[in-house]
């Protein structure tokens, strides 16, 4: 799972690396247009140099999205870097401009702030507007000399203009990446709300038979072994009735706590990325173990039963002595999710005719 919402990631950057080639694009086409009009101070060979030499700034991003050389970065996206490259070779091209041309080029130059909405907050936005300010007001001071007196205004208006331009678009642009933290962070609550159980705070059957899908599809894929158990509180129905709704509710939800306990203590079980246990269904909860054998399965499983089953549960209603039966079975070759809980719920079936308070693995 893990590894897949990598890839996702990171073919999403890449085609955001295909974006800024797309404006690279742009400042060739414009490059060739001032040379045939004869606006440019260079000649064809600089002009080719300077295509190549842009084309490969996108290209070693590129690459380094391929090869994930830019995770290895705060932000994987390197929209700082890549859009202080593209102001780079901007103001390469502006410097290189007849005066006259650069007023349509400067269209052209802020465009590439616009890619900042992907990752940038306000102050790496004011920090690129500063770098952009200071470059075109250094080009200006390097030609002040040879200007006359009419084009040293409109360079000065010009500059002015860019400056403020850039100013607005630092804080609307910061304004935005506000909007997208607090949008991504809506949509990872409403995806922990669909993925948890509201009473136990466990995941649910939804999530986690999602979670087994996924071990199911590694273990055909990869050979990675996989063991599942299903739990099953013994009695529970007698003492919700007995007692009321509430503290059935009580007894769910610190049986999970006990079992997740037990779980994280497991040296087997630490290292896995997902929450290995879900709620099936009404007193009825699903443990899933990729990268564990049977063997360690029943370890684990004699674990949780002895959690259970040492220390009764306090409730409101006085200390309430608890049980669980366990069913565990381990994926085989041909093995698909139904089957696998067919099987292991089968084993708890036998561990509950068996006497209750037991770990049977399917046969």
């Amino acid at each position: 799972m893990l590894q897949l919402h990598r890839d996702r990631k990171q073919a999403l950057r890449a085609q955001r690396v295909l974006l800024g080639l797309v404006a690279y694009l742009m400042w060739i086409a414009v490059g060739i247009y001032l040379y045939w009009i004869d606006l440019l101070h260079i000649g064809p060979a600089g002009l080719g140099i300077y295509f190549l030499l842009m084309l490969l700034t996108n290209a070693a991003f590129l690459a380094a999205v391929r090869w994930n050389w830019n995770l290895r970065f705060r932000d994987p996206g390197m929209t700082l870097g890549q859009i202080a490259c593209g102001i780079f070779w901007g103001m390469v091209l502006l410097s290189q401009a007849a005066p006259e041309a650069r007023g349509g080029m400067l269209l052209v130059f802020v465009t590439g702030f616009f890619f900042g909405v992907f990752r940038l907050n306000t102050q790496q936005f004011l920090g690129l507007a500063l770098f952009a300010s200071l470059a075109y007001a250094s080009l200006i001071r390097a030609e002040w000399a040879d200007l006359d007196a009419e084009t040293r205004q409109i360079e000065l208006a010009q500059w002015v203009f860019l400056s403020l331009i850039l100013l607005w678009m630092s804080f609307m642009g910061g304004y935005v990446a506000r909007l997208r933290s607090n949008l991504r962070q809506a949509m990872g609550r409403i995806e922990e709300l669909a993925n948890r159980d509201h009473l136990t705070g466990t995941r649910n059957r939804r999530a986690i038979t999602g979670s087994l899908e996924e071990a199911v599809a590694r273990a055909e894929t990869e050979g990675e072994v996989l063991t599942i158990a299903m739990l099953d509180l013994d009695h529970f129905k007698a003492h919700n009735d007995d007692h009321g709704h509430l503290l059935g509710d009580e007894l769910l939800k610190q049986f999970v706590e006990r079992v997740e306990r037990e779980l994280r203590a497991d040296d087997i079980i630490r290292g896995q990325q997902d929450q290995p246990l879900g709620r099936f269904g009404g007193e009825e909860f699903l443990v899933v173990l990729p990268g564990t054998g049977l063997d360690g399965g029943m370890l684990a499983a004699e674990r949780i039963r002895r959690g259970i089953a040492e220390l009764p549960f306090e409730t409101e209603a006085g200390a309430v002595a608890m049980t669980v039966s366990i069913g565990l079975t381990e994926w085989r070759p041909g093995d698909d999710c139904e089957s696998l809980l067919k099987r292991a719920d089968k084993a708890l079936y036998e561990a509950k005719e068996g006497g209750r308070n037991q770990v049977v693995a399917a046969e």
